[in-house]
């Protein structure tokens, strides 16, 4: 166990040049959209000083993880470009930027950055299919804003290139910290990243095989079908605890801002306890995704509790809290979006049973197993109970038409899991028993799970190919009034009445 606590206590303040320069990249990356916002949409009165609070604080944080003395690169140039060739590639495989399939939410995405391009900030809207009144985009524009203000002040036809290269380098920067905070750099950690997802097909066969020798009758067409639906246990109803690629491939906008901010929020507040940035880099988050905002503040609680007194700072206490009550004021300008508990989805609160059982599927399971390597470590079992009571609670709460607010709030506690998982099998390596192999196949059932339901799958998904520049708007996308009211503001609003800039 000592071995476990080496890895995770050592190296956690920038300790070679590498870390410094890709932790500066990282804090940029998650800034950068909040400057665009804050100078593209705001009064020049509001957004010139709180853009200089941010830069500040950026330039603080750079100061403050510099080390003066730097230990040589544990990682070397070329592993750093098979990193970033990875990232490159699993984008064009994603379908990001256009160059090969695309999921249905592209053209959601892709009618966002056409908006974005071929209007003035803030966008308005004076037609709309379902609202009477004038709206304005009022949605999660974190990853959109900086592609679309290239494409704004070059070409529109360059916006898919722009969304490609954007991405490719968010995702190298998740790969990074999430290998450095596992301290390893080996590939299949990589191939975890993306694909550890639950155990439901191991649940789905437990089922089958269960019933079909009971009734002595096997209809191996059923099994083949079950399998293909991405939650069984509550007959497709809900959202899916899904691997990262799945996240990845539906919902970039979401995926990239909670890994990095999970990533710089663990390497620099929880193990280094500097929390003088903590509430800060969640204020950051807020415009990437409030969802992944919230799923952010049980680690930021952890983090805190371990340094109380950093985290009053001027970088926290102004820069974050200012930046949090603009994105805020943004946000509350929205349409209301149906909030439901899950007991409110079923007459009478029958299926509520199935609660206990999808917890244990889903990540209890894989949870009981990792437990054992972690018990008695002071650094991870505070974060193994975290994102238990997370992932636990946050399947009771629907928001909006469907329960999107389910993947997306969970995403940052998802991925600590997968950096538990590693460290497990790091530990369970250097043991004798062969109980290992069992934990091995446990886990490669689990990375099964995407062959199944990934966008390479015809029969579930069909796929796209179209260019922003060839994009419908977003108020003719679709013609549910669930689907065109879910991304748009009031004007008769806080935001727009005091905050944002006025057409000309």
């Amino acid at each position: 166990m000592a071995v476990l606590q080496q890895t995770f206590l050592l190296n956690f303040k920038a300790s070679t040049k590498q870390d410094y320069l890709l932790l500066g990249i990282s804090f940029i990356y998650l800034l950068l959209p909040s400057v665009i916002f804050l100078l593209g949409w705001l009064h020049w009165y509001i957004a010139i000083p709180v853009t200089f609070f941010l830069i500040a604080s950026g330039i603080s944080f750079l100061k403050e993880n510099k080390n003066l003395n730097y230990k040589p690169n544990t990682v070397s140039i070329k592993y750093i470009w098979a990193i970033m060739s990875i990232s490159v590639i699993v984008t064009y495989y994603a379908g990001i930027g256009g160059y090969s399939g695309q999921l249905i939410d592209f053209e959601k995405h892709n009618a966002v950055l056409h908006d974005l391009i071929v209007n003035k900030w803030p966008v308005y809207y004076y037609k709309h299919q379902y609202i009477k009144e004038p709206v304005f985009l009022d949605y999660y524009l974190g990853w959109y804003l900086p592609p679309a203000f290239l494409a704004k002040i070059t070409s529109i036809n360059l916006t898919d290139f722009y969304c490609y290269a954007w991405s490719s380098l968010g995702l190298f920067l998740s790969l990074y910290w999430f290998l450095k905070i596992c301290g390893t750099k080996s590939w299949w950690a990589i191939f975890l990243f993306f694909f550890l997802g639950d155990l439901e097909s191991v649940y789905t066969m437990i089922r089958f095989f269960t019933k079909s020798i009971l009734q002595w009758s096997f209809d191996w067409s059923f099994l083949l079908k079950e399998l293909y639906l991405t939650d069984i246990i509550f007959a497709n109803f809900s959202s899916n605890y899904a691997c990262q690629m799945t996240q990845y491939e539906w919902a970039p906008q979401h995926s990239l801002g909670s890994w990095i901010s999970t990533g710089i929020i663990l390497h620099t507040s929880y193990f280094n306890k500097n929390n003088r940035f903590v509430l800060l880099i969640g204020s950051l988050s807020l415009l990437w995704s409030p969802f992944v905002s919230i799923g952010l503040i049980p680690i930021i609680l952890i983090s805190v509790l371990r340094n109380f007194k950093s985290v009053f700072s001027w970088e926290n206490c102004v820069a974050g809290i200012s930046l949090f009550l603009i994105i805020a004021a943004y946000y509350i300008a929205h349409y209301p979006q149906e909030f439901r508990w899950i007991w409110e989805m079923y007459k009478n609160s029958e299926g509520l049973y199935k609660v206990p059982l999808f917890i244990l599927v889903k990540f209890g399971f894989v949870l009981i197993c990792i437990y054992p390597f972690i018990k008695n470590n002071k650094e991870l079992k505070p974060l193994f109970y975290t994102i238990f009571i997370s992932l636990s609670i946050i399947p009771f709460i629907y928001i909006g038409h469907q329960a999107d607010f389910l993947m997306r709030a969970s995403s940052p506690s998802w991925n600590i899991l997968v950096i538990l998982v590693v460290v497990s099998i790091k530990q369970i390596s250097k043991v004798s028993s062969s109980l290992k192999y069992l934990y091995y196949a446990l886990i490669l059932i689990s990375c099964v799970r995407y062959s199944i339901y990934g966008k390479h799958n015809s029969e579930l998904h069909e796929l796209y190919k179209i260019k922003v520049s060839e994009s419908n708007t977003l108020t003719n996308l679709y013609e549910y009034e669930w689907f065109n009211t879910q991304y748009f503001g009031r004007m008769e609003s806080l935001f727009i009445e005091y905050f944002a800039k006025k057409h000309e």
